[in-house]
């Protein structure tokens, strides 16, 4: 390095374990006067070395140890007249895929009530009075993806818990763990349990759960649900405190929706059997489905609106999986094909279409035939594309385009990709649509106006695919 910056015209000299004590002095009596800009060095000036004019430090190598990452950065943090700020130039973090921000950072501003995230996208805010720290913006973005990335190795995450209390004074639990590390929840939840992770590191004596290997998805698919009134439903099942025998019509849909959230295929006997086990044998996964739903509650950003059919538990603009909305409407694994390729479903004794829409298709994922040309136009109105087969004279071209009566309904269920972190993700209803214009024939080319606007988010989806 030091070669690198004098044939570049900045003075700079090497120092080593080798390296003579009077070569040591007369390096940092020149460093001082100005007559070299750098001094290379490894574990020479870590402690014990007093240059208050070093302005610049260069980070080249990784150290797992905060004890040696601290001294190596307080070379630069000493007071000096002519020097108004340090600069910290890490070029280990980019070149090393696994090298760790987190704890770096962490030790420098000590235990807060707030995650890390918030300590960096608000520029630290804790830090100690008269202390500072600003990030140059593709750094800033480089790091978060860093702690991003880094989180998801079991022993880092064990790592986290064990070193909750050190670094936070708030209590440890399922919220805190997630916000305070900056932790992805689908992320965390596609292959992770908090209680057992508490479990594995001996916070908690026992894992009390029964039905391991049948609900090894169960806390995945339970996370994401963002519907207030299924999630307090769900609370109050989970807490026995409601009477199965005298749910609604829309209660004992919501309690089939939960079952299948929960146990992935139909009960061996009831739902309210497979309710008891779930509540009797398996009381930790019992207990982080209950801190789940507190956590969905306190982190769900839209305004829900009760569909228009009381007897129908969805509310326009919560999102809902395949199997749930399929619960709803009568048909499931047992009952129905799946996957449903095609996207698309009549339920007749409604009088009922179902479209199922993922804006951003991927072509792995779907055949020539299933790219339809589907995308929000704007808050009212929505571009949908039928199946290839589907003609204007066909008897379902013809419902699509004839039956408009207040009878006939139309719900779509949109999704910007079918998978996140390779997991398959839930549909946004957006409640029924009304007839506007078609063009073409084979397939038929449709715009629906909504009864609903549709949401920002939606529109911006849409906005990022090309339209042809």
């Amino acid at each position: 390095m030091a070669k690198s910056f004098n044939k570049v015209g900045i003075p700079a000299l090497a120092l080593h374990s080798g390296s003579l004590r009077e070569e040591r002095e007369e390096a940092k009596s020149r460093l001082q006067k100005g007559e070299i800009n750098c001094i290379f060095t490894v574990d020479l000036f870590n402690e014990g070395v007093d240059i208050p004019g070093v302005d610049t430090v260069l980070f080249l190598r990784p150290t797992e140890s905060l004890t040696v990452f601290i001294q190596q950065l307080g070379r630069g943090l000493r007071l000096s007249d002519d020097k108004e700020v340090l600069t910290v130039l890490d070029f280990v973090g980019q070149a090393h895929r696994n090298y760790d921000f987190t704890f770096k950072l962490r030790a420098l501003f000590g235990r807060t009530r707030g995650g890390i995230r918030d300590e960096i996208n608000n520029d630290f805010p804790n830090m100690p009075a008269g202390c500072h720290i600003r990030l140059e913006k593709i750094a800033k973005e480089h790091i978060l993806n860093n702690i991003q990335s880094s989180v998801f190795r079991v022993n880092n995450l064990r790592s986290m818990i064990v070193n909750f209390e050190n670094n936070f004074t708030n209590e440890l639990n399922l919220e805190n763990f997630l916000n305070n590390y900056g932790i992805d929840k689908e992320r965390f939840y596609s292959g992770y349990s908090f209680y057992k992770l508490l479990e594995e590191v001996e916070i908690r004596n026992e894992y009390r759960a029964m039905d391991i290997r049948n609900l090894s998805q169960a806390l995945r698919r339970f996370f994401a649900i963002d519907s207030k009134r299924l999630l307090n439903f769900s609370k109050e099942l989970l807490n026995e405190s409601l009477n199965l025998d005298t749910l609604s019509k829309a209660e004992n849909l919501m309690l089939g929706m939960l079952h299948y959230t929960i146990w992935g295929n139909k009960p061996d006997l009831s739902y309210k059997d497979s309710l008891d086990n779930l509540i009797s044998n398996n009381q930790d996964i019992v207990e982080e489905l209950l801190e789940i739903i507190e956590y969905n509650k306190k982190t769900i950003r839209t305004r829900e609106i009760p569909y228009e059919d009381l007897e129908i538990p969805l509310d326009i603009y919560a999102s809902y999986s395949l199997q749930q909305i399929m619960v709803v409407f009568g048909k499931t694994k047992e009952n129905y094909e799946f996957p449903m390729r095609q996207g698309v479903l009549y339920i007749e004794d409604k009088n009922t279409d179902l479209f199922f829409i993922t804006i951003n298709k991927n072509e792995e994922d779907y055949l020539p035939s299933t790219m339809y040309n589907d995308y929000a136009k704007n808050s009212e109105l929505f571009n949908w594309e039928s199946q290839s087969t589907t003609g204007v004279d066909s008897p379902t071209g013809q419902r699509y385009i004839n039956d408009r009566g207040d009878e006939h309904k139309i719900l779509l269920f949109v999704r910007e990709y079918k998978q996140k972190y390779n997991q398959a993700q839930p549909y946004i209803f957006l409640g029924n649509d009304r007839y506007f214009s078609h063009k073409g024939t084979r397939p038929i080319e449709f715009v629906w106006k909504m009864d609903h606007p549709i949401p920002e988010r939606i529109i911006r989806k849409s906005n990022l695919r090309v339209v042809n």
